[in-house]
């Protein structure tokens, strides 16, 4: 596995890149909402990295190496030299929801070749998210 965190702020844009893009497979990344509600970073991210799973959330303060920051997007691109990712979406629109939600995601990742599901699998890889929207930071 290699990875490399990148930042976004205002000021200077995204942090140059050390990686290969085209090999990094998963992309976390964090900022508050304002700074990911419209959707520009997602897509700013997946022009740099087209072939990864790019997942995000907002938090109230991002870590980067030592530092927690308010006002920037910290990301971390990683690629791995033989992992399988499957990536699950299921759309959640109240709480009331969220067990069978979890069950449905649950069923669609129970497959032979991810491990952790009693079968052969030999590398890890399961993963879910949410979008939630609101007022973005240009």
């Amino acid at each position: 596995m290699h990875s490399q965190q990148i930042t976004w702020n205002p000021q200077a844009g995204w942090t140059p890149l050390k990686v290969e893009p085209e090999k990094v497979s998963l992309v976390f990344y964090f900022g508050t909402r304002q700074m990911l509600a419209c959707g520009k970073r997602y897509h700013e991210l997946r022009e740099m990295f087209p072939a990864a799973h790019i997942l995000g959330c907002s938090t109230g303060g991002q870590i980067n190496n030592s530092d927690i920051s308010d006002d920037e997007i910290v990301a971390a691109a990683i690629s791995f030299d033989a992992t399988r990712l499957q990536l699950v979406r299921q759309d959640i629109s109240d709480a009331q929801e969220s067990r069978n939600c979890g069950e449905t995601i649950g069923r669609a990742l129970r497959r032979e070749d991810l491990a952790g599901n009693g079968g052969g699998g030999r590398v890890p890889g399961r993963i879910h998210a949410w979008r939630i929207g609101h007022r973005c930071i240009e």
